[in-house]
């Protein structure tokens, strides 16, 4: 164990460790606030200058096998008999790179993770590493050899899931006779052995009004240990149910419930005032499935790559980095619940998961009536704006004598300003409203004719046009993958395919750099209101970009970088992305896209 090493795990120890321990039963002073604020907004953020992952807690599925079949379980069905899981050795291996990065700790999870082989070699090499050791089970394996076995080992803290606080229920739920039982006897078990445990379940409305919760809290207490309540959750099986979050009334009655041996998921969330705090949100946690892939909980079935295939350091930073975290919505409950959440990310989250389906596949919320309401107006709010593009476009798309389509033309001021010369000229939107302003735009130019038509669903000429763009418009697109086929399909072999997008990361001089054009291009007071208008105001332009989703440099790349290969990508004006692809010459429609 080198140096640096020693001084991460010193540190984490410290502070989440030893004085988190201590300063547990004063949570609620002013202080210990005070205390909390700090280091989440300082201390956390400096140190993780040098160790990318201080104060984090890694979750590693170890296996999605499970005696139970919970009605609500959110892993087991991702499940994959085709894939291997991790080794004992592998999960070493990757608590090792966590410990090197600056973690604090392990949690051990699955399926059941009892019936992993070589957990108690895992658990001590999580010790030997520094790491808090943690774990959750169903009980049914859990007997007083075991329970002293784990704490001989170095467990720290285990939770035991308990669904209701009637026997026949619990197992009715899970589908397992005699778990209910195994379950108040592992929690014995491991209370006696020394080791810190909880009893973990989830709330529902019918539970918060009815008692069913509170009697579970009573059992608890009656055994002498805390208890950590999960929301129900729109994941695993409950996935595509729209039927089991809890309502703001039902947050409430949780809320209420809360108290020094009763949290709401995290340990420090143990009153009604404090803010819910989701730990894949806050960067304090993250998954690793049983098949190695990286995810922002185990929940959540987004891969950001593999820990088999790249480091882990370089998925997370990618992953931290995504447009996903920019927009996760967890102020009030788990983002899985948020309807903005499932919104952007419902496409990818609705696939057979967990993965590889990363993030750049969402999209932005397109809601037709908002352009349609939108269409008299938006030459004003947004089109001289992206007049910024016009003068690249020229260079990037010359039509003089060419078949031009523009996809997602919007008014058709920019296919007016640019393309008076092509031989034909055809711009496409989905929207009623925009066509029409597009048909007013482009009535003096006799070879246009403006369709209303949308991109993703097809019926697009196949094999006609030498130039084709999309400004602003694919990170609208749900199916973009779809769509980007329909307009190669639509180019003559050796066309250009010119792809723009605003995109989120960029450094502070960048977005500087995007604000200095503007200003030579436009007068200061234009500029001002408009800034005013995105930011600061109740306007319609606002309210649009409160509920944009833009993606990362990075992700626009690996969006169409398997769609589009040997693409060019750049980023011009200091936020946008530009992607170029020329269509083979003598390829059939659609012929140079993989599949």
């Amino acid at each position: 164990m080198n140096k640096s090493f020693s001084a991460a795990t010193a540190l984490n120890n410290l502070v989440k460790n030893q004085l988190g321990r201590r300063l547990r039963p004063f949570i609620d002073t002013r202080a210990v606030r005070a205390l909390i604020v700090g280091y989440q907004r300082w201390l956390q953020p400096a140190v993780r200058r040098v160790y990318p992952l201080f104060g984090v807690t890694v979750m590693i599925g170890l296996t999605y096998k499970c005696q139970c079949r919970c009605v609500h379980c959110g892993t087991v069905p991702y499940r994959d008999p085709e894939r291997s899981e991790l080794s004992e050795a592998e999960v070493v291996e990757l608590m090792s790179q966590a410990g090197a990065l600056g973690a604090g700790g392990v949690s051990f999870f699955g399926g059941e993770p009892l019936l992993a082989k070589g957990l108690l070699e895992m658990v001590r090499a999580a010790k030997s590493l520094g790491l808090l050791a943690t774990l959750d089970t169903n009980g049914l394996l859990l007997d007083r050899d075991l329970a002293r076995s784990l704490a001989e080992a170095g467990l720290d803290r285990i939770g035991v899931s308990l669904d209701s606080a009637d026997e026949a229920e619990h197992d009715r739920l899970r589908q397992t006779p005699g778990v209910y039982r195994a379950a108040l006897n592992a929690i014995g078990f491991c209370r006696d052995a020394g080791i810190d445990v909880f009893l973990s379940t989830y709330a529902t409305g019918e539970s918060l009004r009815d008692g069913g919760l509170d009697r579970i809290i009573a059992i608890a207490r009656s055994l002498g240990v805390r208890t950590r309540v999960l929301s129900p959750l729109r994941a695993g099986k409950w996935l595509k149910r729209d039927d089991v979050g809890l309502s703001p009334g039902e947050v409430a009655l949780l809320r209420s419930r809360l108290s020094g041996e009763v949290y709401w998921e995290s340990v420090f969330l143990t009153s009604p005032e404090r803010p819910f705090m989701c730990s894949c949100a806050s960067r304090t946690h993250f998954y690793v499935s049983p098949y190695g892939d990286v995810q922002p909980c185990c929940y959540m079935p987004l891969s950001f790559g593999n820990v088999r295939e790249e480091p882990m350091k370089r998925i997370v930073k990618r992953m931290w980095g995504s447009a996903m975290f920019a927009s996760l919505d967890s102020s009030v409950d788990c983002p899985m619940n948020s309807p903005r959440f499932r919104e952007v990310f419902g496409p990818v989250l609705s696939r057979p998961g967990p993965g590889p389906h990363p993030a750049e596949l969402a999209s932005s919320p397109n809601d037709p009536r908002e352009w349609d309401e939108w269409a008299g107006e938006y030459a004003r709010d947004v089109d001289w704006l992206e007049e910024i593009h016009n003068r690249d476009l020229a260079a990037l798309l010359p039509s003089e004598g060419k078949k031009v389509l523009d996809a997602g033309c919007g008014t058709g001021r920019r296919s007016r300003a640019l393309f008076g010369r092509a031989a034909r000229l055809t711009a496409v939107d989905s929207s009623k409203g925009m066509v029409k302003a597009a048909k007013e735009a482009l009535a003096l130019l006799p070879q246009a004719e403006v369709l209303e038509l949308d991109i993703e669903q097809g019926g697009l000429p196949r094999g006609e046009f030498d130039a084709v763009l999309a400004v602003s418009v694919l990170h609208h697109i749900r199916n973009a993958e779809a769509a980007v086929r329909n307009l190669v399909d639509s180019m003559a072999p050796g066309g250009t395919l010119v792809i723009i997008d605003a995109v989120a990361g960029q450094p502070g001089p960048a977005a500087l750099r995007y604000y200095l054009e503007l200003l030579f291009r436009h007068s200061p007071l234009r500029l001002f209101r408009a800034f005013l208008d995105a930011f600061f105001s109740d306007t319609r332009v606002a309210r649009h970009k409160r509920r944009e989703v833009p993606l990362t440099f990075e992700e626009f790349r690996r969006r169409y970088a398997p769609l589009l290969p040997g693409a060019a990508a750049e980023v011009r004006h200091g936020i946008f992305a530009y992607l170029v692809w020329r269509k083979p010459g003598g390829a059939s429609p659609g012929a140079a896209l993989k599949n």
